[in-house]
């Protein structure tokens, strides 16, 4: 399996694949299947290979603030992004005293 496997890519503008649609629930079951496969050095090359790809369209990025919901237990924050043609986000969830 390939980084491209795990969602659906479509071609930008700008040139060149990026993935776009629905990213595979990846349980440790599946992670390890993935790695055992793939190899772990194979991966890292291909999520470096993406990241450094991105940091060159580092001006083509929304870089919207974080937004924030502060409870008295902690935060959870939303980190969206967008190139205009592909939507991602990240949820954090920061609540240090709930271990689990």
């Amino acid at each position: 399996m390939t980084l491209d496997t795990l969602v659906a890519a479509t071609v930008h503008p700008e040139g060149g694949s990026r993935p776009v649609g629905r990213v595979r629930f990846m349980d440790v079951p599946a992670m390890s299947r993935w790695v055992s496969t793939r190899g772990p050095e194979s991966i890292i090359a291909e999520m470096a290979a993406a990241i450094e790809d991105d940091f060159r369209r580092w001006a083509a990025f929304d870089k919207t603030p974080r937004v924030a919901s502060h409870s008295t237990d902690g935060v959870i924050e939303l980190m969206p992004t967008s190139d205009g043609v592909t939507y991602g986000f990240k949820y954090v969830n920061g609540h240090p005293n709930n271990p689990l």
